[in-house]
Parts: structure tokens; C-alpha cells; sequence
């Protein structure tokens, strides 16, 4: 038996997450650890603060110590935006090194979208819809991800610099509570003017599903599905589809609600409180000039597709690894 670990420093969310590989029972996820960290900061100053770093060293070295506690044989590390835009990103990687033991692999745009195609296409229930030609979209805390494959071909893929963090900086510092529609619309054109050639050129490969993947998908598919029934609140392993018209009734309840009472709506993720607005800005916009009516959400994500790409390159499944052809690293005791 193996034991794998994947790391995702993101800009709003740090998580691990930690499998076990046998040859009699396959892949099994036994380990989820989420936390909330905002990174950005580096955003706007091209540096993490003093107090940020000692934060997410901190998060490292717990998410080590549970790494030693499940006996991990190997991991991988990755971080995206927040980190990749830091001016002195050596400096804050071998701090992290140095502080942690931790060797955190800074993700291309290319390369992230890669994974977070992998962790779909590796998922069973989507083979079907991969093959007619599907459009993947992972909103994170810095950027926006894309990307359009048939039949496990690759054939486009954008990365627009909004992001829901990235947002909430520029238009939310003073909309603590409800949000003017008039305000949303703003968040909206700014994405569209951000968009307008990416979108043409993903349109242009003619995809026919919708695909989302981020935490942000999944908040807002339990707030659509804490609308159709007081039962199903959380995305569960299955798929999860969700209509536009939902996704605008979930807009209109979260942009109405004060911060305490989006808080407190059935099926809120309460680290997201604060980027539900500006995530589901960029959400529908998507939705809405990509012509999509309805949208399938997946709880796979970037780790999943670390993993794909981890048991590829030790030839434990067949597949192709390239894009990155980092492997995982060994952990320390």
C-alpha cells in the first residue's frame, strides 16, 4: 500500500487532502483539511506580509505533522495565483522550505488548467460528457481557469486574471452587507471587458457541457440546491446540475442578504462568505456569454488531478503525465 498526499496553497483556501493506492481496492480518499487563509494581499502589492507568511507556515507545519501521523510515502505540494504573482516568489519558496520542509511547486496557468482537467476526466460519470466536448471552468481566489477537450484532446484553454478574492478587493471593500444590483451588473461588465476574445476563442472550438470545479461551483450549487429542497445542501460524489435561472435566483438571495445573513442561508459555505458575490459575478457571467442554459458541478479538483498525475508518472495507471513532469516528493519525519 502507498500513502499520497496532495497540497493546494490557494489564494483564499490551503487544504490537503490524503489517499491511499492498493492493488486490490483502487484509490481512496481518507483525509480532507480545509483552511482559510487570504493571500491576496499579493494581489495588490506583489508581497505576502510578515503576519500572512507565519500564518500559512503555520498551516504547512500542521498539514505536515498530519501528513507524518498517516505515515504519507509521497507528496506534492502546488501553489497558484497569490504565490506565482509574489515579486520575490524564490525568496517566499525557500522561506517555506526552510520553515516548514515543505517544497511547494509553483503552478503555470498551462499546468493548472492541465490538472484540473485531469481530476475531471479521471472521474467516472463524466467519461460521456468529456468525449462530446467539454468546456472546464475553475474559478480560484486570483484567476479564472478554462479550458475545451474532446475525446481527451486539449484544444483551448484561456486564463483571465479575475478572480473572487481579486474581485472583492477591487469592488467590495465597501459593500460589507447587500448589494445593489446595479453594483453586481459593474462586477459583471468588468469580467465581460476582461473576456471578450478569451470567449470567442473557447466558443470557437464549439464545446457542447459545462464543467465546473472550484469551491466557489460548489457553494454555489448548495445554495441552488438549498432553494429546490430543505435535504440536499452540500454537492455530493455524484454530479450535481444546475440551471442559470438558479444560479440568478442564488445571485439575487446572496446579493440582497447582509454579510450575517448570507452567513446563515441553508447550505452556505461559511469560509466563503466573503467571495460568494464576486465568484457568482464571475460564475453567471460565464454562464451567460458562453451560452450554457445549465452547468455540472464536480467536487474533484486541483489536488485530484495532482494525484492522476502522480500515479501516472510512477506508471500505476496508464495515462499521460506531461504538462509538468514534477513528481511527487518525498516526506520528511
Amino acid at each position: 500500500m502507498k500513502t499520497f498526499a496532495a497540497i493546494n496553497v490557494g489564494s483564499y483556501e490551503q487544504s490537503l487532502k490524503i489517499y491511499t493506492i492498493t492493488k486490490n481496492s483502487g484509490i481512496r480518499e481518507v483525509d480532507w483539511i480545509r483552511n482559510r487563509l487570504d493571500l491576496g494581499g499579493t494581489f495588490a502589492t506583489g508581497k505576502l506580509s510578515h503576519e500572512v507568511m507565519d500564518e500559512l507556515c503555520a498551516v504547512l507545519r500542521n498539514f505536515v505533522s498530519i501528513m507524518e501521523g498517516y505515515r504519507v510515502d509521497d507528496y506534492r505540494a502546488c501553489a497558484t495565483s497569490a504565490i506565482r504573482e509574489t515579486k520575490n516568489t524564490a525568496i517566499v519558496l525557500d522561506q517555506i522550505m526552510q520553515r516548514t520542509g515543505v517544497k511547494l511547486d509553483v503552478l503555470s496557468n498551462s499546468e493548472q488548467r492541465f490538472l484540473d482537467y485531469k481530476s475531471i476526466a479521471s472521474r467516472g460519470g463524466f467519461e460521456k460528457i468529456i468525449e462530446k466536448g467539454t468546456l472546464v471552468l475553475d474559478i480560484g481566489g486570483g484567476s479564472t481557469e478554462f479550458s475545451v477537450s474532446r475525446e481527451g484532446e486539449l484544444l483551448a484553454a484561456e486564463s483571465l486574471r479575475v478572480g473572487c478574492v481579486r474581485l472583492a478587493d477591487l469592488f467590495f471593500r465597501d459593500f460589507p452587507d447587500a448589494v445593489p444590483k446595479a453594483k453586481f451588473r459593474e462586477v459583471q461588465d468588468y469580467v465581460r471587458d476582461k473576456s471578450v476574445m478569451p470567449f470567442k476563442r473557447l466558443l470557437a472550438k464549439k464545446p457542447r457541457e459545462l464543467i465546473a470545479s472550484s469551491g466557489t461551483a460548489g457553494a454555489i450549487a448548495s445554495l441552488a440546491l438549498s432553494m429546490r429542497t430543505a435535504e440536499q445542501t452540500s454537492v455530493s460524489s455524484d454530479t450535481t446540475v444546475i440551471t442559470i435561472d438558479e444560479v440568478r435566483a442564488v445571485v439575487d438571495n446572496i446579493c440582497s442578504s447582509t454579510a450575517a445573513e448570507r452567513a446563515a442561508l441553508p447550505g452556505m459555505n461559511q469560509k466563503r462568505v466573503g467571495v460568494i458575490i464576486p465568484g457568482a459575478a464571475i460564475f453567471l457571467t460565464a454562464m451567460e456569454e458562453l451560452g450554457f442554459n445549465q452547468i455540472s458541478i464536480t467536487d474533484r479538483g486541483l489536488r485530484d488531478g495532482v494525484l492522476i498525475q502522480y500515479l501516472e508518472t510512477e506508471g500505476l495507471i496508464p495515462g499521460r503525465a506531461v504538462e509538468s513532469k514534477q513528481r511527487g516528493h518525498a516526506v520528511k519525519s
